[in-house]
């Protein structure tokens, strides 16, 4: 047995030579990845899908989605007017098509931002939390302590003091 051969694939080592050598495999697995974490992001894996095919290809209609994504038409029309009403997609007629339509994308890191700022949002209500502080914040007052130094530190002689070998 060679000293590579157990040696775990994912152990990120050889990334660069995989990626090079396989760039077909190496997209599709990057593409399932992002799906299926927009997926998530989004609900369902079926969303994520369209969004990551309008998002690749701007201008997209219905009927190319479904052809790039394997999905039924009519899924893919479902979906597409759901991410619409959402703000997630926007639709375009297309120039000298009357009635037909392309689709663009929000960037990624938009669609992140809202959906924290939704979770955000979701959290604050359950946990009752708003702009105003939950309790007053306390205030303490501090008096200026009256006397010299040499008082409040317990020695009431002046510092040109001669002082037995030992120090104070």
């Amino acid at each position: 047995m060679t000293p590579d051969a157990d040696r775990d694939p994912d152990d990120g080592e050889d990334v660069e030579v995989r990626i090079v050598d396989e760039p077909e495999a190496s997209e599709g697995e990057f593409d399932r990845r992002l799906t299926d974490l927009l997926g998530r992001l989004l609900d369902t894996e079926t969303r994520g899908k369209v969004y990551v095919h309008v998002l690749r290809d701007p201008g997209a209609t219905s009927e190319e989605v479904a052809r790039g994504t394997g999905l039924y038409p009519e899924t893919v029309r479902r979906t597409i007017a759901d991410l619409r009403e959402e703000g997630v997609l926007d639709r375009r007629e297309l120039e000298g098509e009357k009635g037909r339509y392309g689709y663009t994308a929000i960037q990624p890191t938009e669609l992140a931002g809202r959906l924290l700022g939704e979770f955000q949002e979701g959290l604050d209500a359950l946990f009752g939390a708003s702009d105003e502080p939950a309790v007053d914040p306390v205030t303490i007052d501090v008096e200026d302590a009256s006397g010299s130094d040499d008082e409040r530190d317990g020695h009431g002689g002046s510092d040109d003091e001669e002082f037995p070998a030992g120090g104070r």
